[in-house]
Parts: structure tokens; sequence; C-alpha cells
């Protein structure tokens, strides 16, 4: 399938899905049925695998042989070891640094994956949800981010970033609370009241109704009951 020469109806249908996106139980459904959309990741190597790893390049095991012939002549010869000692200190030498720089280039692949957390954006029972992969569980241990919230005071509207929070057990005996950021990311030219908003605007309507009753009470359109 390729949805890129399909028309949108074609590509839903095929989805098995419509316009107004999955519904949450749907959404579980698929997840538990397909698992995350997630590349599996292989087993990570221990320091002496990698060490052991380092030795395996043919130019090293030529250096070991060297060093074994080297040391063998030395012996029947009645010799020092020093060349052997040589060669074995470079040998272990570059192991070591292939290592260090090994572990550093997968400690910046680490740093990537923490810096390029994906969003993306979906429809969930209608509405359009932003997913945010700092968000999820498996990431707050390297984002650092354990949720969001929006706030706004009628002047600003701020974000704020919250950090994992350890337990309750922590917040009691260690005093440990949830710890965050937050950042203005847009301020009003001016400052919103309840009447600008949706809510006002039908009190506002509520209003306009008493008064209009008031007015044709007073005026006599409207006359009281006593019945």
């Amino acid at each position: 399938m390729k949805p890129y020469l399909t028309s949108s109806e074609e590509t839903l249908n095929q989805l098995g899905v419509t316009a107004e996106g999955l519904s949450t139980q749907e959404a579980t459904a698929r997840l538990e049925k397909h698992g995350p959309n997630k590349l599996a990741e292989g087993k990570k190597t221990t320091l002496m695998q990698r060490f052991l790893s380092q030795l395996a390049d043919p130019m090293i095991i030529v250096l070991l042989v060297a060093a074994a012939l080297s040391a063998v002549t030395a012996i029947y010869a009645g010799e020092g070891l020093t060349d052997v000692f040589i060669i074995l200190a470079v040998v272990i030498l570059n192991a070591v640094m292939g290592v260090v720089q090994e572990s550093k280039a997968e400690e910046a692949i680490e740093a990537l994956k923490t810096m390029t957390a994906a969003t993306c954006r979906v429809m969930r029972d209608g509405k359009l949800v932003v997913i945010d992969g700092g968000f999820c569980r498996a990431y707050q241990a390297t984002s650092g981010i354990a949720g969001y919230t929006l706030l706004f005071n009628s002047r600003h509207f701020r974000m704020v970033s919250h950090q994992p929070f350890p337990g309750k057990w922590n917040a009691i005996h260690r005093n440990d609370d949830i710890e965050n950021d937050s950042v203005i990311f847009e301020t009003l030219t001016k400052r919103m009241h309840v009447a600008h908003t949706d809510e006002g605007r039908e009190l506002q309507v509520r209003v306009d109704d008493l008064m209009a009753l008031l007015q044709a009470y007073r005026t006599g359109a409207v006359t009281e009951s006593h019945a």
C-alpha cells in the first residue's frame, strides 16, 4: 500500500480508521496487539566484551603473534623480553582507547535520543491530541520530564514541565516534591477579563436577558402576576 498514491478515503478504509481518528478503546487494543512503535534495542555489551572485541582486530592479532614469536626467540637466545612488553603495552593501550571511544559514541547516541524525543499529532475520539515522547514513562529516565501543565493568568501563557515524581514515601519521609520548570511563551498585549471568555459571553447574554425583562416590567410590557 502506498498512501501517497491513493485518496484519503481509500487510505482510511485500508487502515480501518475514520477521519475522526481511533477511539481510545481501539487505540489501546491495537497497542496490545501490535506493541509500541519502537525499534527493538539489542543487548548492550559489557566493558570486558568490548575489550575482547578490540583484540579481535586483524592488526592486533598480527601484533600478538609477533609478540609470541619474539618471546620464544628471546627465551631461546637468552635475551630480555623488552620488545615483547613494548608490543603488549601497545596492544593493551590501543584496546583501551578503542573501548573509551566506543563508550563515548554510545553516550552520544543516548544523548541524541533524549534531545530528539518525538512528538506526533493524532486524532483520538474526534479530537486532536499531541503525543510527546518525553512524556512517555519509557523516556522519563532520559528526558527527565514526566508531564506538562499549561497555565494562563489572564495575561500570560506559561508552560510548566514536571520532573518524575518518585512516590508518596519520598514526599513524606524525604520531603521530596515534584520539581518543575516553567517558561512564558506568550504575553497578551491586553489583559483578558472574564467577559472575553466563552463562559463570560454566556453570562453576558443572561445579564442582557434579565435587563430586558426588568425594562419590560418597568414600562408595563410585563405585569406582575399574583395567581
